[in-house]
């Protein structure tokens, strides 16, 4: 299907406008997001410097009482998916959308969290049907489901070097299974609620995500309808919360000039300012650049030349020391933009 070039777009005076508004401390912040400076010095130190305060919550039963206020001023219409799930299942209702991780997801405002969560429960009931209220297993609500997981067009990667859950959306599967957006969204649902029951409660669900668009070479292989999707899921739905999103992909002319414009106007303002595009010609050069940012060959499937499902990778730090400086100026990072303004 044709992707119309009427789509929204990004255009380049809108980007600007948002650059210059961004504050010094905000950069910092970005900064610390794409690369994972914050975590580095929590490691050398002990502690943290930062000005961005862990979201921790010490009364949890404070928090999960307040979110519940919040969701009985909700009317009823407008939460029926939540309502029969409370009827149906309130002990998978308290164990896979646990109030307080919808709290961290919203920087502890209660009637976001409360909005989130209703609006979970929808989605969830939209994508899996009766399953919904089922356990998130292979046995309960994906066990119609197990061919699209087994696609792994969606995956669950090593933490990265600073901790963090990572997540790889690999659109090559997408095009060689043949998979339906439904299928894509469950697989970003399973992997989401595998990081989600893996951390400890209190702690928020920091994740980063690496998308390989390489085999994109057109703007007709980009699936708008999808994306978007999938962007409103993470970024509005899943009580996760994103540092950074780094994609992979060619020096296509297209890719640039319009997909990237549609894809900038999906992502919410705090994200678009924390995508990387590590554009590349090999996949040697693709693994240096993401290198840069954190992530070991060790933790990064074959694909990207890392050593993950068999795959094997000479490639190292070192030796492409060269190589990852000559990828890192074809990349566009927000630090970038600063520096371009600045100048």
């Amino acid at each position: 299907m044709s992707l119309s070039l009427s789509a929204p777009t990004l255009t380049p005076e809108e980007e600007e406008k948002e650059i210059a508004a961004i504050t010094t401390e905000e950069w910092d912040l970005i900064s610390q997001d794409l690369y994972g400076v914050e975590e580095k010095k929590k490691e050398e130190t002990g502690n943290s410097s930062s000005s961005r305060k862990p979201r921790r919550i010490s009364n949890l039963e404070g928090a999960r009482a307040a979110v519940d206020n919040e969701i009985r001023q909700i009317p009823p219409e407008d939460k029926t998916s939540y309502m029969e799930a409370m009827a149906r299942c309130p002990s998978i209702v308290s164990l896979e959308s646990n109030p307080i991780s919808f709290l961290q997801s919203e920087g502890l405002q209660p009637a976001n969290a409360a909005k989130r969560l209703v609006g979970y429960w929808k989605a969830r009931q939209q994508l899996l049907g009766d399953q919904a209220f089922l356990p998130l297993t292979k046995d309960g609500a994906f066990k119609k489901h197990l061919n699209c997981l087994s696609s792994k067009v969606w995956q669950v990667l090593p933490e990265d070097n600073h901790g963090r859950a990572v997540m790889f959306y690999d659109e090559q599967r997408l095009e060689e299974k043949k998979l339906k957006k439904e299928d894509v969204l469950r697989c970003l649902w399973y992997g989401a609620h595998k990081i989600l029951t893996r951390q400890p409660l209190q702690q928020q669900k920091d994740v980063v995500i690496i998308v390989d668009a390489r085999s994109m070479y057109n703007v007709n292989s980009f699936h708008r309808k999808l994306e978007k999707k999938v962007v409103d899921l993470l970024s509005n739905i899943l009580p996760l919360h994103i540092r950074a999103i780094h994609v992979c992909c060619t020096h296509h002319r297209s890719i640039m000039e319009f997909v990237c414009p549609m894809f900038k106007k999906m992502l919410k303002r705090r994200y678009r300012y924390r995508m990387v595009l590590h554009q590349a010609d090999t996949t040697q050069e693709t693994l240096a650049s993401l290198e840069d940012y954190g992530f070991s060959p060790n933790s990064l499937p074959a694909t990207l030349g890392g050593h993950l499902n068999g795959g094997s990778s000479s490639t190292t730090k070192t030796s492409n020391k060269s190589s990852a400086k000559d990828t890192a100026s074809n990349t566009t990072t927000a630090i970038q933009h600063r520096s371009a303004l600045a100048a």
